[in-house]
């Protein structure tokens, strides 16, 4: 019993020494681009300029139970019981590590955000331009200046409580049903209530609304603005000089006079059965709105004949539809398609200095490509160059474009994507889509058996979290079968080793020896020669 003991002492000691011993060999000096920095919180790589320098590599690979790659002085992964511990560091101070599923972090240097989730999607806390937003569960808390610790907040656990304190210091209070203020709320500067809804009342600049038994009662007041409904039956809106809009029954009856000049007229519609608009820029009919509908005016032509089965569109906004079955609508440089909906669609969006197009068959199978273009110009630029909505892409067709992102996704089996010149694959991909940031952080590495990404020259593979690995950089080259099989090659030396020094091979430059039961070595060729003389 004790010299089997003191054996597998020894064994230990063996095996060990063997594992410092690789980490040691497992070094090469290479001229490469380094490691690029997280330009966003989805992307784990990303394109940055840098400059050729000389790099140190350093590998320890026991396969999913522990994993060092660092490159000195630039970056560094590192990775414990894939896929429940991972480290990443960045050459521009960019950090993110991970106990999945309890807790991950990341910090982007290039923006200075920073992200921590715990279990998500129970716990998270985001910092960017000096604003901290931290939710857990139904409790939110939204600190506007974490420079500035009596910097305005709005905080909630919602729908019940509400406080904070707004831009002028003033503290405020709401307890829902009961009573209170709060600032900033359903787009109003300031709304109170007393045992909602039987009291509330909002402000809005100068504009303020009192409501009693909400939505029955409201009367609104400001300049030029009076607006009071006993709902549904009777309601009247007055803009001066603009609309003044009334409701009877609502929503039977409705009509409005327009007062804008240019666009004088009025409109009405007794509902369900028919309806008016004639303007001095417009004339609609409605047939049993919303079913039909008729417009005609000199920027726009509009027709549903019924909605929504057929609609057509002419004018700033461009639309046919014969829907669930096929439909196209564009408006400032934005197609979407549909097919089949809401199963597939497309969207094409186009910008003076790029174009992104999409496909989504939902949920089997998701595109995406960004390009950057350059544009001929046709025409002399004039005034609709200055609104992007009114610009005629026609004009100025693209006479050169390169692709700077792309994605692509057949769910649940492979996804890739591609940031310039560096990408990833993955293999599974469970979630189905585009996936969110956070479930790339916490999730997506537990359904991923197969990962292949490039970062400048570095390239790896990993298959079942580190059962198989493969790393290339330049001349330096990795792979293993955990635990059965590793081996390295670089400028200078080849090594490879069976149950990592049970009996392996080693070569640095004309040095070579074999290597038996961990500590054994036979030098032979130039060594061995000179061990003879």
């Amino acid at each position: 019993m004790i010299n089997k003991t003191i054996f597998l002492f020894i064994l230990l000691i063996a095996v060990v020494s063997s594992f410092a011993e690789n980490q040691q060999n497992n070094v090469a000096k290479y001229n490469q681009p380094g490691m690029s920095d997280m330009m966003q919180e989805d992307d784990f790589f990303s394109k940055d300029d840098t400059s050729k320098a000389q790099y140190v590599v350093k590998e320890l690979d026991l396969g999913f139970v522990f994993n060092s790659f660092k490159i000195e002085d630039y970056g560094s992964r590192i990775s414990c019981m894939a896929p429940f511990y991972e480290s990443i560091t960045f050459p521009n101070e960019s950090k993110f590590w991970a106990i999945r599923p309890l807790y991950s972090y990341s910090y982007n240097a290039k923006n200075d955000r920073t992200i921590r989730d715990i279990l998500w999607p129970l716990v998270s806390d985001k910092i960017f331009n000096n604003q901290r937003m931290t939710r857990i569960l139904l409790y939110y808390n939204l600190d506007y200046d974490t420079t500035d610790y009596k910097s305005d907040y709005a905080a909630s656990v919602f729908p019940l409580l509400f406080w904070g304190r707004n831009r002028q210091g003033n503290p405020y209070f709401a307890a829902v049903p009961f009573g209170g203020t709060i600032d900033n709320f359903l787009g109003s500067d300031e709304a109170e209530f007393i045992l909602f809804p039987l009291y509330s009342k909002y402000r809005t600049g100068k504009m303020t609304s009192t409501n009693f038994l909400w939505p029955i009662f409201n009367y609104t007041s400001g300049p030029g603005v009076e607006r009071y409904r006993v709902w549904p039956l009777y309601g009247r809106n007055i803009n001066e000089d603009i609309w003044a809009k009334h409701f009877v029954l609502w929503p039977i009856w409705t009509d409005v006079t327009y007062h804008l000049e240019g666009a004088k007229g009025y409109s009405f519609i007794l509902f369900p059965l028919y309806g008016q608009t004639r303007t001095q820029n417009q004339s609609t009919t409605w047939v049993f709105p919303p079913l039909f509908r008729f417009s005609f005016s000199e920027p726009q032509t509009m027709i549903y004949c019924p909605w929504p089965f057929f609609q057509y569109m002419k004018g700033d906004w461009n639309k046919l539809y014969f829907w669930p079955i096929w439909g196209t609508k564009e408006y400032a440089g934005v197609r979407r398609d549909f097919y089949l909906w809401p199963l597939m669609s497309r969207r094409y969006t186009q910008r003076p200095t790029m174009i992104q197009s999409s496909f989504q068959f939902i949920p089997f199978f998701y595109y995406e490509n960004r390009m950057e273009v350059e544009r001929k110009i046709t025409s002399v630029f004039n005034e609709e160059t200055k609104d992007i909505s009114k610009l005629d892409y026609s004009k100025y067709p693209v006479i050169n474009s390169e692709s700077m992102s792309k994605y692509v996704k057949i769910w649940p089996v492979f996804s890739y994507r591609r940031l310039d010149d560096n990408y990833s694959v993955r293999v599974l991909d469970l979630w189905p889509g585009r996936s969110w940031p956070a479930l790339e952080r916490n999730y997506s590495p537990f359904w991923t058996v197969y990962s292949h990404y490039k970062l400048d020259n570095v390239h790896s593979d990993t298959l079942l979290w580190g059962l198989w690995r493969y790393r290339s950089i330049e001349d330096y080259k990795s792979a293993s079968i955990f635990p059965l099989y590793n081996q390295v090659r670089d400028t200078d030396s080849f090594r490879w080793n069976f149950l990592y020094g049970l009996f392996g091979y080693n070569r640095e430059k004309e040095t070579k020896h074999v290597k038996l039961l961990y500590l054994i070595k036979f030098p032979f060729g130039e060594q061995k020669e000179q061990n003879n003389k």
